[in-house]
């Protein structure tokens, strides 16, 4: 659809489970998760929906794919290892390498604008998920966050220097927005209903989300100060997971 909500157009017909879209840096393609072959696996599309094709084959569940900022990466996460782990792949499904390694659960990967660093949630120093930041090359990891709460799906600003993401700091998913190395948190939005799935509009002004503060799940917009919310869709369906092409920008 638009940036405005308009001109919404169905990409995929099939009897499974598709989710956890995501654009290519070129706007040419879209990375999903689906359940279509059964267990939930990764597959590539053309942006309009045509040329479907599967990349991993496994028995385990692959998903929340997204790619590398120079189009030739895909990184998911995956429980093929027999704990949830984030691995990183080719745009056309060789060479899957786990970047994680570790007993713990590692989830909701993004990559930084630079393609230097993955963001991501995991339990590995708590029970409860914290943010963390991968630097691919080194494979060091540092913890982001140390909150007494949940957070999950986080996503960098177009420029790098923000994140934005879920917590649950009063038991219900709210959104929030920190610098890069985790300091000056904010809260965006306050209400007693789900608000997740945050993104970064391209040109940094905006951030898509999910809520359900009018019944079922719909995306929305808002600046970012949590202001000027628009609601963007409108039906009696569940609409979630939102993503940006580069050309979108907030009016």
């Amino acid at each position: 659809m638009d940036g405005d909500g308009k001109n919404q157009k169905r990409l995929t017909y099939d009897n499974g489970y598709d989710d956890y879209a995501s654009f290519s840096p070129d706007g040419g393609k879209i990375v999903f998760a689906s359940g279509r072959d059964g267990n939930l696996e990764i597959y590539i599309m053309d942006s309009d929906g045509k040329n479907q094709k599967r990349l991993t084959f496994n028995d385990s569940d692959d998903i929340y794919p997204s790619f590398s900022p120079d189009d030739k990466k895909i990184v998911f996460c995956t429980n093929r290892d027999g704990n949830w782990e984030i691995y990183e792949m080719n745009i056309d499904g060789t060479n899957a390498q786990n970047l994680t390694n570790n007993i713990y659960d590692d989830k909701y990967p993004s990559y930084s604008p630079n393609g230097r660093f993955i963001v991501f949630a995991s339990v590995r120093d708590y029970w409860i998920p914290e943010l963390y930041i991968l630097d691919i090359e080194s494979k060091k990891v540092e913890r982001l966050t140390r909150n007494s709460f949940v957070d999950c799906y986080p996503k960098f600003s177009p420029d790098g220097k923000k994140i934005v993401f879920t917590g649950y700091s009063d038991g219900n998913p709210e959104i929030y927005i920190m610098e890069a190395d985790g300091i000056n948190i904010i809260r965006l939005t306050h209400n007693c209903v789900h608000d997740d799935h945050p993104v970064f509009s391209t040109d940094g002004t905006g951030i898509a989300f999910v809520s359900k503060r009018d019944g079922n799940p719909q995306i929305y917009l808002m600046d970012l100060e949590g202001k000027n919310l628009k609601r963007l869709t409108d039906n009696n369906s569940y609409d979630t997971y939102p993503s940006f092409l580069r050309k979108f920008k907030r009016e």
